[in-house]
């Protein structure tokens, strides 16, 4: 009457394990030489037991390096399981008030070019009005 292939007894154990390391249910139908649907229908709590485990297993070494000083995981673990976050802080400026007047511009030149003392270089008072006749 069964003309299909002869079912293959598959270890509960193994399929824990290797879904403990994080193989995918592919990988580990390769390795039981099954399909998928097999480890899906007949392990499917093995399977979740088995990533349950290596979840728990990665964040204990995660929680490890961060208690040995690793800032990196530190910062990690906060945004993860602290809700912490990177906030960058964005400040608007209005366009009149980035401009300088022309005194503060001059002094600026003058601090740069080591004329504090008011004088442009040529022994005469620097002028803060533009030789335009404004």
């Amino acid at each position: 009457m069964g003309t299909g292939r002869p079912r293959k007894e598959i270890d509960g154990e193994q399929v824990r394990k290797l879904a403990a390391l994080h193989c995918s249910v592919e990988e580990i139908g390769d390795i039981l030489g099954c399909g998928r649907d097999t480890i899906y229908r007949h392990h499917r709590e093995d399977l979740d037991q088995g990533r349950a485990e290596g979840k728990m297993r990665l964040r204990t070494m995660q929680f490890k390096s961060a208690q040995h000083g690793s800032a990196s995981m530190l910062i990690w673990l906060g945004k993860q399981i602290l809700g912490q976050k990177d906030q960058q802080e964005i400040v608007a400026v209005d366009e009149e008030e980035k401009r300088l007047s022309e005194e503060e511009v001059d002094g600026l030149l003058n601090k740069i070019t080591g004329n504090e003392n008011g004088r442009n270089g040529t022994g005469e008072e620097a002028s803060s009005s533009s030789s335009t006749g404004e």
